[in-house]
């Protein structure tokens, strides 16, 4: 998944896991994006998915939260891994305003993020 700011490349995620890759991507893309979380931040951040059955919530999902979607309806597993490797596995690299590009892979499992430069 590429995201752009104009023509500039701001954004470039991506990540094996499935079915659960779409909710993994799009919550490193909202902690990116929205709430300024550095690459390793958003990538190690408590992770949720939700199939249509059962939301999966990582154990560092804070037990009101999940008490809360139980109340609205939803059926909730909180499982018992901190960073449980059940959760799709991104990696993303940032490019800031000036240039700069950093980079982080999901802590879940191995793996890395990397990048390409030319030089001139």
């Amino acid at each position: 998944t590429m995201v752009f700011d104009g023509r500039k490349l701001r954004v470039c995620a991506g990540a094996p896991g499935g079915t659960k890759i779409v909710t993994a991507i799009l919550q490193v893309l909202v902690n990116v994006l929205d709430h300024e979380m550095s690459p390793v931040e958003a990538v190690s951040a408590p992770r949720v998915d939700f199939q249509g059955d059962v939301v999966q919530a990582e154990a560092r999902i804070p037990r009101v939260v999940c008490e809360g979607l139980e109340r609205l309806g939803y059926a909730v597993n909180r499982r018992t891994l901190n960073y449980d490797s059940y959760f799709a596995r991104p990696q993303v690299i940032v490019a800031e305003h000036d240039g700069f590009l950093s980079g982080a892979s999901d802590p879940r499992k191995d793996g890395g993020a990397a990048f390409e430069t030319e030089t001139k």
